[in-house]
C-alpha cells in the first residue's frame, strides 16, 4: 500500500500534468525527434521487431528539451525536490548560478531511446538494470538534450542486450553516460 503522503503527492502531481494536457502544452517536450540507425525505420514504424534485429550497432536517439515543469513534475512525484532542482534563489548562490534537472529525470529519458529501440517486439523487452552511470555534466532547464542509444553486446543464451548511452546537450557536450541491459522475452 502506498503512503498517504505519497498518493496526494502523485494526485497533486497528475492534476497539474491535466492542466498542462488541458492548455495544450502537456507534451510539449515529448520526442522531438528520433532516428533509428540499425532498420531504416520511421519512429513509427517498429525499430527492431525481434531480439534477432537487435544487433550491435543498432541504435536510436531521442531528443527532449528540459523545461521547468518537467523538474518540477519530477519532484513532486519522486519526491527528489532538493533545493538544487527547484528553488531560484538556492540554486543561484550554488557553483552551477542556477537550477538544475534531477539525474533520475535525465535517466528516465535513457528509458524513453529503450522504449523506441524495443518498441515493435511482440513478446516484449524489460529494463534488468543499468551499470555505470554517470553524470558527468549538469542539465539545466532550457537543456535541449539527444540520447543516443547503441546496442553493444548480445547475450544469445540469456537473451539479453546491452546498449551504451551517451547524453549530450546542445552544445554538444556530454553530460551523462551509461549501459543499459534489456531481457527481451
Amino acid at each position: 500500500m502506498l503512503h498517504p503522503r505519497w498518493v496526494v503527492t502523485t494526485k497533486a502531481a497528475l492534476a497539474k500534468l491535466e492542466n498542462r494536457r488541458e492548455s495544450g502544452l502537456a507534451f510539449r517536450g515529448d520526442t522531438e525527434s528520433a532516428t533509428f540507425g540499425c532498420l531504416d525505420k520511421r519512429i513509427a514504424d517498429v525499430a527492431a521487431a525481434s531480439f534477432e534485429e537487435l544487433v550491435v550497432g543498432c541504435q536510436t536517439t531521442f531528443t527532449r528539451t528540459v523545461d521547468v515543469a518537467d523538474v518540477e513534475l519530477f519532484a513532486e512525484v519522486t519526491g527528489d525536490n532538493d533545493p538544487i532542482h527547484v528553488d531560484d534563489a538556492y540554486a543561484a548562490t550554488t557553483p552551477y548560478g542556477k537550477r538544475i534537472a534531477q539525474g533520475a529525470l535525465v535517466v528516465g529519458y535513457m528509458m524513453a531511446a529503450s522504449t523506441q529501440m524495443t518498441y515493435g517486439i511482440p513478446a516484449g523487452a524489460a529494463s534488468v538494470g543499468f551499470d555505470r552511470i554517470r553524470h558527468v555534466a549538469p542539465v539545466f532547464c532550457g537543456d535541449t538534450l539527444t540520447v543516443r542509444y547503441e546496442i553493444i553486446s548480445r547475450d544469445e543464451d540469456r537473451r539479453r542486450a546491452v546498449a551504451g548511452i551517451s547524453v549530450d546537450n546542445q552544445d554538444g557536450e556530454t553530460v551523462a553516460v551509461a549501459n543499459h541491459i534489456l531481457k527481451v522475452f
